[in-house]
């Protein structure tokens, strides 16, 4: 995360759901970044959806992972 903090430079970002066992629904999240003289694409997290699929649901949840990680990823 400090890495993404710091980058200067856009980043993208890629969302992937997945329903696990009990047939409850993740959200995955991968950014790609430059840091120093390198592309990184890396994992974010792995959230439930505890209400829907549904976009505002999705973006309620990358929201809140990323205020709690103090970054603001639509600046990027």
């Amino acid at each position: 995360m400090e890495e993404l903090k710091s980058t200067p430079f856009p980043s993208s970002m890629q969302l992937d759901e997945t329903t696990e066992v009990s047939q409850g629904a993740q959200r995955l999240a991968y950014v790609r970044y430059m840091h120093v003289d390198a592309i990184k694409d890396e994992f974010q997290f792995c959230e439930p959806l505890s209400e829907t699929t549904k976009a505002t649901d999705v973006l309620q949840t990358v929201n809140s992972f990323f205020a709690k990680q103090n970054v603001d990823w639509k600046k990027n």
